[in-house]
């Protein structure tokens, strides 16, 4: 049964999103929530009833204040800018420590276990907020920055400049690979090129840690059924799609005169990339993991002397993971 609010010890709960669930899929990044995104402090998990499926519900008086904590923390000067560079320098940090475990697979726990933990490190940091901001950012401070352009523009400029704020300056991984394939298609290397494509965004299809990664054919299909013209046309598009974009967001934020206020929507432009490239992150965290978890489940198999399944190493909370790798219990 679907629960939309509910009462835990005298403090009333409402459900803000369903999403895809295992104990490690959500463990590390959770706990960094908790710790960081003042004032929020509960939540409860709660399994819908499908597999690996869960609603996530906060207390609603701290949600609230989260909210509008938020808005004011990012209305203030250089407070979005702030968190953007807080995202970027996290992401990056990350994804080094993930193309690290990755290349370590091949030499089994121990050499993935300094990269696993360069891993915790970021995710139980602030840069754990960027799961969960997007929620109060729409709530409470796109509302403020919609009164604020109401009052500085006319209608029909405030349109264009609204929509402006969500295109991406930069083109997305899914883009980035499918360029790719349509590049190799036009000058006749795809068949070999498209397991170099396959390694380098496996990862797209993986938003579980049960999840599997893309095969070749995935990338194939982009250009099954089109003519040569028409992938010609397509590759031009995403090429020139960033130029294409800035050229619009550009225009756009020329007629606020008010250069803090214009400065706030090139951070709002930037958040609006960051928040949805984030997934991508994700998704590139629970790849890199399945080789850490399966390294992990051969090394549980031999300490209790009988086989353990994946399911049961990603279904340990962080510190009973960790106390399994520093002192085998």
């Amino acid at each position: 049964m679907a629960i939309d609010r509910t009462f835990f010890r005298g403090v009333e709960y409402e459900k803000k999103f369903t999403r895809e669930y295992l104990v490690q899929r959500s463990d590390a990044p959770v706990t960094g929530v908790l710790r960081c995104a003042i004032p929020l402090r509960h939540l409860i998990i709660l399994p819908t009833g499908k597999q690996y499926q869960a609603d996530y519900i906060f207390p609603v008086k701290e949600w609230e204040a989260y909210e509008k904590y938020i808005a004011r923390r990012f209305a203030r000067r250089g407070g979005l800018r702030k968190m953007n560079e807080q995202y970027s320098n996290g992401r990056d940090r990350l994804r080094a420590a993930l193309r690290g475990m990755v290349r370590a697979r091949s030499r089994g726990l121990a050499a993935m276990q300094p990269f696993f933990k360069r891993y915790l490190d970021v995710t139980l940091s602030s840069y754990s907020e960027i799961y969960i901001q997007p929620w109060g950012y729409d709530a409470q401070f796109v509302p403020y920055v919609k009164e604020r352009l109401t009052a500085a523009v006319d209608t029909d400029v405030m349109e264009q400049i609204w929509e402006a704020i969500s295109l991406p300056r930069k083109i997305y991984a899914a883009q980035d690979a499918e360029r790719a394939v349509y590049a190799c298609y036009l000058r006749g290397t795809l068949k070999q090129a498209v397991f170099r494509i396959t390694k380098k965004y496996c990862w797209l299809s993986v938003y579980n840690l049960n999840h599997e990664p893309v095969t070749p054919e995935y990338f194939l299909q982009f250009v099954k059924g089109k003519t040569k013209k028409q992938v010609a046309k397509e590759y031009a598009r995403l090429s020139n799609l960033a130029q294409d974009n800035t050229r619009r967001v550009r225009a756009a934020f020329s007629n606020v005169r008010d250069r803090h206020f214009r400065s706030l929507l090139y951070d709002m432009n930037a958040y609006a990339f960051a928040r949805t490239e984030r997934i991508d992150t994700l998704k590139q965290s629970y790849y890199a993991l399945t080789f850490f978890f399966e390294a992990l489940r051969t090394q549980l198999s031999v300490v209790r002397r009988k086989d353990a399944s994946f399911l049961d190493v990603v279904s340990f909370t962080t510190p009973e993971i960790i106390a399994f790798l520093e002192k085998r219990k």
